[in-house]
């Protein structure tokens, strides 16, 4: 704490170094002494000579507090100080009026003009530094408070955002940190970064880096960055058991951004400094702030990280459940072939090929994904059938047929209606129906049967055409691609979904790929 010679009791506290004062006044021996009365102190100075000239320089720049003459020329002072009160970027910069006049009248058109304290002339310096001194307290008290609601605002942004992609299955690292630098930015206009980098680094795993940057109408773009060879260095100055930051200046930020970004460091503004937070695993950082960053910048930085850690551990447990549902329901569609003629290389073949229709018919990516895992249980109803009918050389009494034919509503029964198992119900119910109503086990037709089923249908019939039965020898892929668009007296072009049958017929060679490479 510094005390200023002569002025003990009046100004105990050091002025902050980068507190900016704009001083506007027409006559050049008053501004040198105001310039004389403050920049001792620690105070930045500007000096405007008219009102025209203030309100562009505050306009452009951001200051802490404006001295403002009201006898100036052309625009006089009150015109002026009711102008910056009207602009949303400067309504909360406080500025005090110095004037000759002393009357009640010039006071109250003051008041009404937005003026936040007066001094009279001649300036006294004890009173000014007093009246300096107490409207910065109240800027940083308002910037204070602004600053909380920031934070506990982001905060839920983030919570919410990144519950919404919890319960949709979307909890992968990219996308947890490009939400989370999002939320960084949700803050008053010219007050959040406008950059924000966010990566980990990972037991074993690759590092991740994240840059989010502000666009020029305020929404966040995301892009993944490649990272030089040695990527997210641990940190060597400060690190914790939990995530730890601080405050850095702008050449600190810039050596920190140099070796993570390379050229691109320099297009990232650093002026007001930036805020890091690194605990070993997690970094962030963000910079270009509207204001100097400060606590309140920080702060939000460290709690949006411990929201990310926890997130991210979250994560982790929904793809271990998901890798572990995957599996389990694989381990069912092998079990349930392997009294069957066909090899496990079937499940995985019919699962690539359902995908593949799926996406081009034009389905959105999370059904192309569901149907792409679902159809390898379409047969999952065989465990009810006895091995000795589903391995039996030559063709089928009419009493073993109608037996195999149970297996369709055996599978349904087996997966039950839980909604993450409703895709595999249906195409298990549904596989054997067909388009023209001659299908079993409901004898559904068109529309009736679910979309999942007809494609599911195509994908099996092609798959059993091109594999060898004890009834016929295996197909090479232009007869069964014949068979299923012309048809033979066993299976014809009316057994299946015309929309269905148009996208196999644009993406065949791609069938015969899979079955080459899934062969065996």
């Amino acid at each position: 704490m510094r005390k200023e010679a002569g002025l003990e009791g009046v100004w105990e506290e050091r002025c902050p170094e980068d507190a900016r004062i704009l001083v506007v006044d027409d006559e050049r021996d008053n501004l040198e002494l105001m310039r004389a009365m403050l920049e001792p102190l620690g105070f930045e100075v500007e000096t405007a000579e008219s009102g025209e000239e203030a309100l562009a320089i505050v306009e452009a720049s951001a200051y802490d507090l404006v001295i403002l003459d009201v006898m100036l020329p052309g625009m006089d002072g009150f015109d002026a100080c009711r102008r910056m009160k009207e602009s949303e970027d400067t309504a909360c910069l406080p500025v005090v009026m110095v004037t000759a006049l002393d009357g009640t009248e010039d006071r109250v058109r003051g008041i009404e003009s937005g003026a936040d304290d007066f001094l009279s002339k001649p300036v006294n310096r004890a009173e000014l530094l007093a009246r300096v001194r107490s409207l910065l307290r109240l800027k940083r008290a308002r910037e204070g408070q602004e600053g909380a609601y920031r934070a506990v605002h982001s905060m839920g942004e983030l919570g919410r955002s990144l519950l919404s992609d919890f319960l949709g299955g979307r909890m992968e690292v990219d996308v947890v940190m490009a939400n989370l630098a999002a939320a960084v930015m949700r803050g008053r206009s010219g007050a959040g970064p406008s950059w924000v980098l966010a990566g980990w680094r990972g037991d074993g795993e690759e590092s991740s880096l994240i840059l989010v940057v502000r666009g020029s109408e305020g929404e966040a773009g995301a892009r993944r960055v490649e990272l030089a060879p040695e990527g997210l260095r641990p940190p060597s100055r400060f690190a914790g058991d939990s995530p730890a930051g601080r405050l850095l200046e702008a050449g600190e930020a810039r050596e920190m951004l140099r070796p993570l970004l390379r050229e691109r460091a320099s297009t990232l503004p650093v002026e007001g400094g930036a805020a890091v937070v690194d605990d070993g695993q997690l970094f962030l950082m963000a910079g270009g702030y509207g204001v100097r960053a400060g606590p309140f910048e920080l702060d939000v930085l460290e709690q949006l990280a411990v929201n990310s850690v926890y997130y991210r551990h979250i994560s982790g447990l929904l793809v271990e459940t998901e890798n572990a549902f995957r599996y389990t329901i694989s381990a069912l569609a092998r079990a349930a072939e392997a009294n069957d003629e066909d090899t496990g290389q079937h499940i995985l073949r019919v699962n690539e090929y359902a995908a593949l229709l799926a996406e081009e018919m034009g389905l959105p990516a999370g059904e192309v994904e569901t149907i792409g895992y679902s159809a390898q249980m379409h047969d999952v109803g065989k465990v009810h059938i006895h091995p000795d009918i589903l391995r039996k050389p030559g063709r089928l009494t009419p009493a073993e047929f109608a037996k195999v034919k149970e297996h369709c509503e055996a599978g349904a029964r087996i997966l039950g209606d839980h909604p993450r198992l409703r895709a595999a119900a249906e195409i298990a119910l549904t596989h054997h129906e067909k388009w023209d109503g001659s299908g079993y086990p409901r004898g559904l037709r068109g529309e009736e049967i679910p979309l999942a089923g007809r494609i599911s249908a195509v994908a099996d019939v092609y798959d059993a055409l091109r594999s060898p039965r004890s009834y016929k020898p295996p197909f090479p892929h232009e007869k069964a691609v014949s068979v299923i668009l012309e048809g033979d007296r066993r299976t014809e072009p009316g057994h299946f979904d015309p929309e269905v049958m148009e996208a196999f017929r644009r993406r065949q060679r791609d069938f015969a790929e899979i079955y080459r490479r899934l062969e065996g």
